[in-house]
């Protein structure tokens, strides 16, 4: 059942009611076709911030396969019917790289309202409506009522929306029976930001607030979990926010922050309402847990000799640490997943399991006075995002993908009897940021999702390219690795209904687009032989993560190592090697074996990652560990050190896009935030390559000849999600 009051806008000569789908202009009619007519209202009811491009396609085409020009084109359309130019815009406004924003000063006349999901056999859920944040400057009040949230028909088919109704609905049907002695049973959820740029994120205990650090350069801000105005706590800066947390009264906000002016990372608190920022000590580099005084945290690091995974205590007023609990390195404890529990006796935390071989995490227990470990659940897990305990010490929740899976859910873990129980049906893709109310009925956490798809262009007018491929919302082509081959084909990651990624195959102009690899399965990091035949890759589907070759010309699949612990191959053109990066010894590093299968050597001493053979197969390129600090290096594919070093720069990024160009003159990488950079093999700073769109970017590749480029273009949004316990 859904229940909708009528809502009408009002800016400059316009009126707009979006119950009866009319504009008015002066009183008379304005005509407008249906998508722009859902464009404007989705713009109008969230004036004064800015809608991404994903929102909007979501909203205005749910469920449609259409391309952003779409978007372009009825924006354009618009800004026409309001007498937008390129220098005076009064109705809307583009934010490079992000979106749109409705910038005219609107009057609105509405009442607050829900949206009720009814199981009519079974129960009912109340599903807050989205909580969009104001962003304007203003005086805080933040002890005062907040102002009514507002029913927007549009609002409510945002994906996180749809996807919050849908998994409720499923869960309460399965769930129900029960529910009072389980926590999480029956649920509303609520979205908070709206900016798509969130990083991290904190909730006060009382649940009534929340903070966060957003957008590059990087704030941190305070925000009402009921609506409101934000304050802004710390100014943009190219910094990084690794832990935000409140003190136990909500006072104070401590966090740890790295960049330029934080080389070793240092811990700070500043109280809620703003003001001096505080430095509480140095040399804090990673995600911490606090104790429930905040006067101790915890890390992970390593012992002092390197040789084993480390779990310390430190004091938050001084360098003093204490190690109180060690696990072989090649099963390390993982970070950001540490939770101190609210008494202060139990620290919970994820490591990666010595019972197979592969990535598969479990849950661990550390008493917090002896150290001493246990193994809560036998749950095996493919990444662990984030724990945090309950009040009353009765379990944790998780955020977790399971082996098959590449998003994360939300779980629930008894550690009575270390019963691992999904929260939700299809809710997903939760990152690290994970915190609970005092009374634990309360849960913040960072959802996210992209939508990415092939763009293909001249090498020399890159700004020409034109989208090859049209995934659907949650569909991420080209997301963790492409490749181009020499046939003219392009192999690139997919995704299947189940949720994992295999490997797809399309002709350049995206014609004859199917599915290569079967379903049930993580498949990244495509890489080819000169001669086309061959596909290599890593992939999870024997139950380990390992390298695989699929033949083309037969579609035979072949495994060719065996470890357990081995991805990012990087297949030698001549065919001869496989380069590729291992765990076997505990530690990241360069290996390599014969394409045809066969005995595995190490051929790198120093941690590494991201190899990558070089045209003429006698070089490797990759991220190296130098005297502790990450550079560009280029090796023999035979081993031995570096013969060539390059810095790079504050924002690289490597993943899934470390590439020569076909000259083998120049490495090229993207960028954490928009765009690629080249690095010339003679040396030099690295540049920007021209003609790309000022975006954030994913994997690409260059044709055999050099003379075009494809690369994966499209939005990722990550923001703030709470989900309220409705039995608490």
């Amino acid at each position: 059942m859904t229940d909708r009051v009528e809502k009408t806008f009002w800016f400059g000569e316009y009126e707009l009611n979006c119950e009866k789908r009319r504009l008015l202009k002066h009183g008379e009619p304005v005509a407008l076709k249906p998508k722009a007519f859902d464009l404007l209202s989705a713009l109008v009811v969230s004036h004064g911030r800015t809608v991404t491009k994903l929102e909007l396609l979501n909203t205005v085409w749910d469920g449609q396969f259409v391309e952003e020009n779409n978007l372009t084109v009825h924006i354009s359309a618009l800004r026409k019917i309001f007498g937008d130019t390129a220098d005076t815009k009064r109705f809307i406004s583009t934010v490079p790289g992000k979106g749109y924003r409705f910038v005219a000063n609107v009057v609105e006349d509405s009442d607050q309202s829900e949206i009720v999901v009814e199981q009519r056999s079974v129960s009912r859920i109340v599903v807050e409506e989205i909580g969009f944040m104001d962003g304007e400057a203003g005086p805080p009040r933040l002890y005062e009522g907040a102002r009514k949230p507002f029913w927007s028909r549009m609002a409510v088919f945002t994906l996180v929306a749809v996807g919050a109704i849908a998994a409720i609905g499923a869960m309460v049907v399965q769930n129900k029976l029960g529910s009072r002695n389980k926590p999480f049973r029956d649920l509303s959820t609520k979205r908070l930001t709206n900016n798509g740029d969130v990083q991290n994120a904190a909730l006060s205990p009382d649940g009534r607030f929340f903070v966060y650090s957003v957008g590059t350069p990087t704030s941190l801000r305070l925000g009402q979990t009921n609506g409101g105005e934000e304050i802004e706590l710390i100014p943009p800066s190219e910094v990084n926010f690794r832990t935000l947390a409140f003190s136990p009264e909500g006072d104070m906000i401590y966090y740890v922050v790295s960049g330029k002016a934080h080389p070793g990372g240092s811990l700070f608190k500043i109280r809620s309402l703003g003001g001096v920022p505080q430095k509480l000590r140095g040399n804090v580099r990673t995600h911490v847990a606090f104790s429930p005084d905040m006067s101790r945290f915890v890390y992970i690091g390593n012992t002092e000799d390197g040789d084993r995974s480390a779990i310390f205590v430190a004091d938050s007023n001084s360098d003093s640490k204490t190690e109180i609990a060690v696990r072989p390195k090649k099963f390390p404890f993982a970070s950001p997943t540490l939770a101190w529990s609210r008494d202060g006796k139990t620290i919970g935390v994820a490591a990666l399991s010595d019972k197979v071989n592969g990535v598969n995490y479990e849950i661990f227990l550390i008493d917090a006075l002896n150290g001493q470990v246990r193994e809560l659940t036998d749950k095996k897990f493919r990444s662990v995002n984030g724990l945090e305990w309950l009040t009353d010490g009765t379990g944790l929740i998780v955020t977790a993908a399971e082996p098959t899976q590449t998003n994360a859910s939300m779980w629930h873990v008894s550690v009575s009897d270390g019963t691992a129980r999904a929260i939700d049906a299809s809710l997903t893709n939760f990152g690290s940021p994970l915190d609970l109310s005092q009374d634990s009925g309360v849960i913040l956490t960072v959802t996210t999702d992209a939508i990415t798809n092939i763009w293909r262009a001249d090498a020399d007018r890159p700004e020409q390219a034109r989208q090859i491929t049209n995934s659907s919302f949650g569909g991420a082509f080209a997301r963790t690795g492409m490749v181009w081959l020499t046939s003219g084909r392009i192999v690139m990651t997919g995704h299947d209904k189940g949720g994992g990624t295999p490997l797809w195959i399309t002709d350049p102009d995206g014609a004859t687009l199917s599915q290569l690899t079967p379903d049930g399965s993580i498949d990244q990091n495509p890489t080819a032989t000169a001669d086309g035949r061959f596909v290599v890759f890593d992939s999870n589907r024997s139950g380990a993560s390992e390298v695989w070759r699929i033949d083309l010309s037969t579609n035979e699949l072949t495994q060719i190592t065996y470890s357990g612990y081995n991805s990012q191959p990087s297949v030698a053109p001549d065919g001869k090697w496989v380069v590729y990066i291992s765990e076997t010894d505990g530690e990241n590093t360069i290996w390599r074996v014969p394409l045809t299968g066969g005995p595995a050597e190490k051929i790198a001493k120093n941690k590494a990652s991201w190899a990558r053979v070089s045209p003429d197969s006698r070089s490797i390129a990759c991220a190296y560990e130098i005297n502790g600090k990450t550079k560009l290096a280029v090796l023999s594919i035979d081993g031995g050190e570096p013969v060539k070093e390059f810095d790079l720069p504050n924002r690289a990024n490597l993943r899934y896009s470390l590439r020569w160009t076909p000259d083998a003159r120049s490495l090229t990488y993207r960028d954490w935030d928009a765009g690629y950079w080249r690095q010339s093999i003679d040396g030099g700073e690295p540049q920007r390559l021209a003609g790309f769109p000022d975006e954030k970017l994913f994997s690409y590749d260059w044709s055999p000849d050099g003379k075009q480029v494809a690369y994966g273009r499209g939005m990722e949004v990550r923001d703030i999600i709470l989900v309220r316990d409705l039995n608490r």
